[in-house]
């Protein structure tokens, strides 16, 4: 039996089940951690809605103008 990935595309972050401009954005990393994080050589595959990827974004930009 085939399964349903569109029944389980949702937020790493908030859960919330990932909609139309979600996918299209497409924010998001999958890979193993390097060395020096407390996630050493861990696989981590992690999605954003929009609004977790523009909460982390202008977290990590908060000193960037536009």
């Amino acid at each position: 039996m085939r399964e349903n990935n569109e029944a389980k595309c949702t937020c790493s972050m908030c859960n919330k089940a990932l909609d139309v401009y979600d996918k299209q954005m497409n924010f998001k990393y999958e890979g193993t951690v390097g060395y020096g994080s407390i996630f050493d050589g861990d696989y981590i595959s992690i999605q954003l809605c929009c609004e977790c990827a523009d909460k982390i974004i202008t977290k990590c930009n908060s000193n960037t103008q536009i």
